[in-house]
């Protein structure tokens, strides 16, 4: 214990002297503290899938998926992008302003989730709704109001909390929400046996606690009163953004409902469950990272050495995510046979696939590093258009033929467009160093594993559990020793001055 210490202490001294090494070490600080905030705001959905598989046929499933789905494009229409621009209007306000600037947002918030809400309603409760969500019990629409507001008003006032830099309130209004959509969930589905009205009760319950723990812990920064001049700047700048949040669900949404036109019910409901299982990555690595990563890009430029911060940022990121994927991917007759029952084992072989989009897709953070210092945000509605038009095509020709498989390949292939472009564009307005040694690895291994999908993926997935250990443990270790030595070489940089 005494020397782990000593090894931290010595590490935190020498990044004093170090701005790179300093950098990294507040980006892995600030991801650690809301690693668990983000945990408990993803998890009610990724614990619950044993109770929701066990208790819900596949069809069931995937009606559940598309309501969901549905559900989450009418909360994203709903808050017009107004958390991002509250964070900025939030640090250049003064207190009594910033109280003001709260309320005003929850009241222009609020009153757009009560409106995509109603017509949430209308359309699930209408007859071309139902042609798509086939709802056996119809006391599940009413629900859909509430739903969208409470949702709504979560995202701002969890917003406030960011900006004042409560990590403690944070974690505890998710962790309130978590318990309270586990029990309820347990009481609906389980004992009551509502099936897909009982999932959103449970939702609904949590969503009602949230929000007025929430608002007890914004209390000091509300003020009753309305500034629609204040809103109007706020929409100006926050409106542009709307369209990347909507082409990112899309590209989630469409293999599904291409699923249903094409397949069944049923293959929507497995890869729907195939997704939630996957959710573990973004609910540990791409969130926390995300939320930290929105506080220091605009920080780090400050710095010395700023350029080959972000160099390292994007290096370590790359390595780490496919690395992390690629081990999960492993273990996913695991995952499946813990989550859900036999009759979701076709969800195995799509897991690996699902794993290396979420990796791809947090790339879109360091990636886009030059885009944001530049001001250059013009670029994000073309680079996510594009992804999702290379998605909805791919979706079309493959998935009459291949079903799950092409809405997989598909989805990748989208984010891998993103991504790609995301980082050309950038690396015109701000270079940075490509360092092949972290691309390489995992890149090989990934091709190695995806070349012969049916053949060496299979192969892998059908390792005892010693055999996956022993894989996941030198990948692992293979990581670790590019980055231990990347790092050594800072400290001795650092040292040496």
């Amino acid at each position: 214990m005494r020397k782990l210490f000593l090894k931290r202490y010595a590490l935190s001294h020498l990044s004093e002297g170090h701005p790179v090494l300093r950098s990294l070490l507040a980006l892995v600080s600030d991801s650690s503290i809301y690693v668990l905030g983000a945990a408990f705001l993803g998890a009610g959905n990724f614990i619950l899938i044993p109770l929701y598989t066990r208790y819900l046929r596949p069809s069931e499933f995937g009606v559940y998926t598309l309501v969901d789905l549905a559900l989450l494009f009418a909360v994203a229409i709903s808050t017009l992008r107004l958390e991002v621009a509250y964070l900025k209007w939030f640090g250049e306000r003064k207190d009594s302003a910033a109280n003001e600037l709260l309320s005003t947002v929850l009241a222009g918030s609020g009153l757009c989730g009560v409106a995509a809400g109603a017509v949430l309603w209308c359309v699930l409760g209408s007859a071309t709704g139902l042609r798509w969500f086939p709802l056996e019990n119809r006391h599940l629409v009413p629900l859909l109001l509430p739903l969208v507001l409470l949702e709504n008003l979560q995202v701002i006032l969890l917003s406030n909390l960011r900006a004042q830099r409560r990590a403690t309130a944070y974690s505890s209004s998710a962790a309130v929400r978590l318990l309270l959509i586990v029990v309820a969930s347990l009481y609906f589905v389980a004992v009551s046996r509502q099936g897909v009205t009982g999932i959103f009760l449970g939702r609904l319950a949590g969503d009602l606690g949230a929000v007025v723990l929430l608002l007890f812990f914004c209390r000091d920064a509300i003020k009753l009163r309305f500034r629609g001049a204040l809103l109007r700047p706020m929409l100006s700048f926050s409106v542009p953004l709307i369209w990347t949040g909507f082409a990112v669900m899309f590209m989630d949404g469409s293999g599904r409902y291409f699923l249903s036109r094409y397949s069944s019910m049923e293959q929507v409901g497995i890869y729907g469950a195939a997704v939630k299982i996957c959710a573990i990555f973004p609910m540990l690595i791409t969130q926390p990272f995300g939320i930290a990563w929105g506080g220091a890009l605009f920080q780090i430029v400050k710095a010395e050495d700023a350029r080959e911060t972000y160099s390292r940022i994007l290096a370590y990121v790359f390595l780490g995510s496919l690395t992390i994927a690629l081990v999960l991917s492993a273990f996913a007759p695991t995952l499946v046979t813990l989550f859900t029952t036999t009759a979701y084992a076709p969800a195995i072989p799509i897991i690996p696939l699902i794993f290396l989009v979420r990796a791809v897709s947090i790339l879109e953070y360091p990636a886009s590093t030059g885009i944001y210092l530049r001001g250059r945000t013009g670029w994000f509605a073309a680079i996510y258009s594009a992804g999702l038009m290379v998605t909805f095509t791919l979706c079309r020709i493959f998935v009459p033929v291949y079903g799950m498989q092409g809405v997989a390949w598909s989805w990748l292939a989208g984010w891998a467009t993103i991504a790609a472009l995301m980082l050309a564009i950038s690396q015109k307005y701000y270079p940075l160093r490509l360092d092949v040694r972290f691309f390489a690895l995992p890149a090989a291994c990934w091709m190695l594993l995806l070349a012969g999908q049916q053949g060496y993926l299979g192969t892998i997935l059908q390792f005892s559990w010693t055999a996956k250990v022993g894989l996941a443990v030198g990948i692992t270790l293979g990581g670790l020793v590019i980055c231990v030595r990347d790092l050594r070489s800072i400290g001795s940089e650092a040292a040496a001055e």
